[in-house]
């Protein structure tokens, strides 16, 4: 029907408008397959868009598959974990509490939740609380504050860091529980023992480094020595012994020895703050860590100036003893080895023991004695430590001290007169006393002095 009618049109037209007709539909047909074409290209680019969005889409998945696999994860450490871990909102209130730390303040049905925590925070420390947890949400590096429980008398170390919740509107303190109880207790219990210590006054203890300078200064220390903390910490030990030891070296020796056999006892001449000297044991042990590595020495000084005392009055006496029998030297040599007879039978003392603990008493020395008896000084060493373990003393001193109290017994030694020289001291006194019967230190171990 349009196409008759067309035609019926067409025929009724010129050739100019038949012209302009077919150019038009021409033009109309161009733009029509135009169109198909752009259609097919947005299809084609549809298309694209789609395949492109499934594949986001599939990632996105996947990770979020990885995130909720993550998250699992972390829900079963924070869950499991042995470390009592709160999350806490900026009032203090708990937000989450982990199987450990509802355990910790004795609620594990979840009722924790919601609570301050304060609640299981012993009263003292509730101020240091809110410190730590204002500190928290300020500071961007984790704090530490350590903290009692208000019930299970525990300390607590709490480690609290700020975070963002998922939604990113509020932030929380992450805060978890390290039990420093033990710890806590050994710092109690070494508080205490320094407490105790400063507290001795007859024994000056002392810490020592590795390398001999004063650590630590007790109040013995200040009360014998005469010098003040502030004084002496931070120096060498070396400048408390005597300008002779300290020429040669000897402190030094005596912490070599210390290292070596675990102990070292010496017996010398130390020095005040005022330049007097005073007679002293002095013992030294190194200080090792669980490898055994020195990690520093304990220094104890003990004052034997009033047995030194004693010691030059009672060797005084023998001298005068000695003097009163001039005419016959023996009968002195014969009143030891009675006294010795007695005395070393009341301690066991073997024959050979007794004579060597007899020209001990004479004043010579360990080579001396072995010249004298034929024996080798071994012998002799080993001897003389026996004498001295029987008598259960640790030096010639105090061995000769014993002798000397058991053998003279009730003698008055208060009637001899020890003075070296007018207007001298007794310290002075003793000290010339004492360079006669030997050098300004000795070890404790039997050997000559």
């Amino acid at each position: 029907m349009c196409t008759s009618d067309a035609a019926r049109d067409a025929s009724g037209m010129s050739c100019d408008e038949l012209a302009t007709a077919l150019q038009s539909t021409t033009a109309a047909l161009r733009d029509a397959e135009g169109a198909r074409d752009e259609f097919t290209r947005l299809v084609h680019e549809l298309e694209r868009h789609r395949v492109e969005l499934q594949e986001q889409n599939r990632e996105l998945s996947a990770r979020q598959a990885e995130l909720e696999a993550a998250r699992a994860r972390w829900a079963d450490l924070f869950e499991f974990t042995p470390v009592p871990c709160f999350t806490l909102d900026a009032r203090g209130r708990i937000r989450e509490a982990n199987a450990a730390a509802q355990a910790l303040v004795g609620a594990n049905d979840g009722s924790v939740v919601g609570k301050p925590f304060t609640s299981a925070v012993h009263l003292a420390d509730a101020e240091a609380f809110w410190a730590h947890l204002r500190r928290c949400f300020v500071d961007q590096a984790p704090v530490r504050t350590e903290l009692r429980l208000a019930d299970a008398g525990k300390t607590l170390l709490a480690v609290s860091a700020k975070r963002t919740t998922v939604t990113g509107r509020d932030a929380v303190c992450s805060t978890a529980l390290v039990d420093v109880t033990d710890r806590a207790r050994a710092s109690e219990l070494q508080e205490g023992f320094g407490i105790l210590v400063d507290g001795v006054l007859e024994y000056a203890i002392v810490m020592l480094a590795p390398d001999g300078t004063v650590q630590t200064w007790n109040s013995g220390a200040e009360r014998l020595y005469g010098c003040s903390r502030d004084e002496v910490v931070g120096k060498s030990f070396a400048t408390l012994a005597a300008p002779g030891d300290r020429a040669s070296g000897k402190p030094q020796s005596w912490l070599s020895r210390a290292s070596a056999q675990g102990r070292e006892k010496v017996e010398c001449w130390c020095v005040r703050r005022d330049g007097s000297r005073f007679f002293a044991r002095i013992v030294l042990a190194p200080l090792r860590t669980r490898e055994g590595r020195i990690r520093g020495y304990a220094l104890v000084t003990r004052d034997l100036s009033d047995r030194k005392r004693t010691e030059v009055v009672l060797r005084k006496a023998l001298e005068l003893m000695h003097r009163s029998h001039s005419r016959d030297a023996s009968r002195t040599v014969h009143w030891v080895a009675r006294a010795m007879a007695s005395w070393g039978n009341t301690l066991g003392l073997t024959p050979s023991e007794m004579v060597v603990a007899e020209l001990l008493l004479m004043g010579l020395s360990n080579k001396e004695i072995a010249r004298q008896r034929g024996v080798s000084v071994t012998t002799v060493r080993s001897q003389v430590s026996q004498c001295f373990r029987k008598a259960r003393v640790d030096s010639r001193g105090e061995f000769t001290f014993q002798f000397f109290g058991s053998a003279f017994g009730r003698l008055d030694v208060g009637r001899i007169d020890t003075s070296v020289s007018g207007g001298r001291s007794p310290c002075a006194g003793m000290q010339d006393a004492s360079q006669d019967m030997g050098p300004t230190s000795g070890r404790l171990n039997g050997d000559s002095m």
